[in-house]
């Protein structure tokens, strides 16, 4: 299997490690035994816990992960002889638990052979009692995940919500709602991207995207959604026709000022992916900035605030970065205070 080949299917994942395939891994069916591929999963999870430093942290306050629950989907029967590269990453974050995705590729038939997932909880061990995640594990988590893993869900990945959950129907039927009801969340992100690409000069026509959506999503809550994006994305534009030359700094005051928190995830994210240094960090920072507002919007206030202030302290500490953003002392105040409405940002070209 050619390296690239493994390496794009493992690409998301920030902890990886690789796995000679034993003979005496398998049993009488003349495969990997089933029992095997969660030793595949915990090797994998054990190196991203590594990563957290999770060992340090437990010394200093007692507070260390536990597993709660795993599963394993079976994909492919591994056979001696091969070689496997297990993935690890996190695709759920909350307050006292994170849920990590495993995905183990076979190096000789190049395809995925399982996947699966695995709920850790934090404990504090003096205490005898559950505890909160560790704020310096959440740091260290998004600074693995990146802008996917923002608003506590990752938006690629294969979680999925039943569709019988009353909040399901809250949201199909009454609200629009991104973090419980998976339409919701697939009409944001699919319009969002559609968008953002067309904004950037793809040339491509987020027209037909609309349509598609529309006739695939009848339902008042979500037409009244795309309705009202609509509107702000026409605005935007109209806004930025009015810049010299806009750059992205200002491709993120306009889209910020018509409340498209999730648009301005949606472009600074491509952007991030290539960026390194303080330039990936102000960019991160700013996703997150977004972010906070995102949740805001769905009423998720606690989240909102753990976040805001983290990202209002790092603002803070980047404003030399910053310049294009006038003030952005008024956007960290705003980010540390909870409920609060998101400033109209100035930038040097408005």
């Amino acid at each position: 299997m050619p390296e690239t080949a493994w390496q794009q299917l493992l690409a998301d994942y920030p902890a990886v490690i690789e796995i000679p395939v034993a003979w005496g891994e398998m049993d009488a069916f003349g495969h990997v035994n089933n029992i095997v591929y969660l030793r595949y999963f915990e090797s994998a999870r054990i190196a991203y816990l590594d990563k957290l430093e999770t060992m340090e942290v437990k010394a200093a306050t007692g507070i260390d992960p536990i597993l709660a629950e795993t599963r394993c989907r079976y994909k492919l029967p591994l056979t001696y002889p091969d070689t496997i590269t297990v993935g690890a990453r996190i695709v759920e974050l909350a307050g006292d638990r994170y849920l990590m995705h495993h995905r183990v590729v076979s190096h000789r038939y190049g395809k995925v052979a399982a996947e699966g997932d695995a709920r850790i909880v934090y404990d504090d061990y003096h205490a005898r009692r559950k505890a909160p995640l560790p704020a310096v594990i959440v740091d260290r988590i998004q600074a693995l995940e990146g802008p996917a893993l923002i608003d506590g869900h990752l938006r690629r990945s294969a979680m999925t919500v039943k569709p019988d959950r009353p909040a399901n129907r809250e949201a199909s039927g009454r609200r629009f709602d991104p973090f419980r009801d998976r339409a919701s969340r697939d009409i944001r992100n699919t319009l969002s991207e559609a968008f953002v690409a067309a904004w950037q000069g793809s040339g491509a026509d987020y027209t037909a995207v609309v349509d598609h959506l529309r006739r695939r999503h009848a339902q008042p809550v979500y037409r009244a959604y795309i309705a009202r994006r609509l509107e702000a994305y026409r605005a935007a534009a109209d806004d930025r026709r009015n810049l010299d030359d806009p750059g992205l700094l200002d491709d993120v005051v306009v889209l910020w000022n018509r409340g498209l928190f999730f648009e301005v995830h949606e472009l600074l994210e491509s952007h991030w992916h290539g960026a390194r240094g303080v330039r990936r960090e102000v960019l991160q920072t700013l996703i997150q900035a977004a972010a906070v507002y995102v949740h805001r919007e769905a009423g998720r206030e606690p989240a909102a605030a753990r976040l805001g202030r983290r990202v209002s302290a790092r603002l803070n500490r980047l404003k030399p970065h910053l310049k294009a953003i006038a003030n952005l002392d008024a956007l960290a105040r705003a980010l540390a205070t909870p409920q609060s409405r998101p400033p109209i940002l100035r930038g040097n070209k408005h």
